[in-house]
């Protein structure tokens, strides 16, 4: 069978190769996966074994024992604070007028990470890493459409851009970001357009 049928230049879904049809499953989004299985029963094989994701609301990540060890402990009055934040009026007095009371409904090690298997963050992201090397290796990780982000350790700026995506609406830095003297006006230029609604922070 040729490679395209020369009739109308389809190119058959079966003469794909086998890592471009796995890439178009992996990137396809959860509502259009039965839409391809109807369309090409072949790729069901295929779907099976799709990338997975963990999906957290609030999720705190860290590299470092004590903290998660700490944070595991809180854990349980963190619910109680997860479950009246999802009314706007009630999170902003838990958060006040400067700030926001972080919180987690989910703690992951790094270690525990699983370079196959993104973490999809809806609601809080919290990293507490020690160096820019753990950063590198936690930021291709996350994904989702997170609102609000807390970062501890030391990062570079470079890399925080990473996480401050469209949806990021406050921001708390509890660590250091180390700039260099080429970034500082990408930096400044940065915080002046972040803050101009009333819920930026």
């Amino acid at each position: 069978m040729p490679f395209i049928e020369y009739e109308n230049d389809n190119l058959p879904f079966t003469n794909l190769p086998y890592e471009f049809k796995s890439r178009l499953i992996n990137l396809s989004s959860t509502i259009d996966i039965p839409k391809l299985r109807e369309i090409c029963p072949d790729i069901k094989p295929i779907c099976h074994r799709r990338r997975k994701f963990d999906k957290c609301t609030n999720v705190f990540i860290s590299d470092n024992k004590k903290v998660y060890d700490a944070a595991r402990r809180e854990i349980d009055a963190k619910m109680v604070q997860n479950f009246y934040s999802r009314f706007q009026c009630i999170r902003y007095i838990f958060d006040g007028p400067l700030t926001f009371d972080p919180r987690w409904d989910s703690i992951i090690h790094v270690d525990e990470l699983d370079e196959n298997k993104p973490i999809v963050v809806q609601d809080t992201l919290i990293l507490h890493c020690k160096s820019f090397q753990v950063y590198e290796k936690v930021i291709p990780l996350i994904i989702g459409r997170y609102s609000r982000l807390i970062l501890y350790g030391e990062i570079t700026w470079e890399q925080a851009k990473k996480l401050l995506h469209a949806h990021v609406k406050q921001v708390r830095i509890e660590g250091r970001i180390c700039l260099n003297l080429s970034e500082y006006d990408d930096f400044v230029e940065y915080v002046q357009h972040f803050c101009h609604r009333f819920m930026d922070k």
